[in-house]
């Protein structure tokens, strides 16, 4: 999904990209977790420990990857320079019906489903109208890996009824530049979940496309431009510091 990103930076800075623990082919941790705040970190822990002798780094992350970026810098173990949140989880309680029912359901299971009936479309975001993503989505849908621990923790965070966990009322400790990217019509977070995170965010920016819930994936040609705007001045020390650590 961030093959478009990583393309654009990879020549000025180093660029990870995680399949999330239990998502895509990412294992996870075989405790189940027994709250929520366990659940959060189920998900964070790996992502923090994968990058805790990084040094200084900019965090991106979309929806549940978002909350994860958003917890990691509120934890402070990390240097963290700029906080990128797209369509991002845990802003708010607040998760409109219809993406609670899809999410219970399982993107995963309506994939599986696809598969057996040879059905493409069903259990995939309309945003990914590009053939090659579809069967990339499909796939990593598909991938074995930790995904009944992953879908207990998700929903753990997600219930089908009661609030979804936020960290709305910690948005002032966050200390750097923030970018929030949403989609005006974003079907599971809508947009004024954005607004308000900006107006909690000491120094937080809000660009707003024509898109739901993944702008990232609908525009990416546009929210590649926002995010090098917005990370651009990191990005000349960083490169230097890269260039020394390439061999010859």
């Amino acid at each position: 999904m961030w093959t478009p990103y990583i393309r654009k930076l990879r020549d000025r800075a180093p660029v990870i990209a995680f399949d999330l623990p239990g998502f895509g082919h990412s294992g996870a941790n075989p405790e189940p977790p027994r709250s929520q705040e366990e659940a959060l970190q189920f998900f964070v822990r790996p992502i923090e420990g994968a990058l805790e002798n990084s040094g200084p780094v900019v965090l991106v992350g979309h929806s549940l990857g978002g909350l994860v970026a958003l917890e990691i810098a509120l934890r402070g173990k990390l240097r963290v320079e700029r906080l990128v949140l797209i369509g991002s989880m845990g802003l708010s309680p607040y998760v409109t019906p219809r993406a609670r029912a899809y999410l219970r359901a399982g993107p995963e299971r309506l994939a599986r489903l696809a598969s057996r009936l040879n059905t493409k479309g069903l259990g995939v975001s309309n945003s990914a109208k590009d053939e090659d993503m579809v069967e990339l989505r499909r796939e990593l849908h598909l991938a074995p890996g930790g995904r009944p621990l992953a879908k207990r923790a998700f929903d753990m965070l997600v219930p089908l009824f009661a609030d979804a966990f936020s960290r709305r009322e910690r948005l002032a400790e966050l200390p750097m530049p923030v970018l929030l990217i949403w989609g005006d019509h974003d079907e599971a977070f809508p947009l004024p979940i954005a607004m308000a995170a900006r107006a909690l965010t000491p120094n937080a920016e809000l660009e707003v496309f024509a898109a739901g819930h993944s702008p990232h994936l609908e525009t990416p040609d546009r929210v590649a431009a926002r995010l090098d705007r917005f990370i651009e001045p990191l990005l000349e020390p960083a490169r230097s510091s890269f260039d020394r650590t390439r061999p010859p």
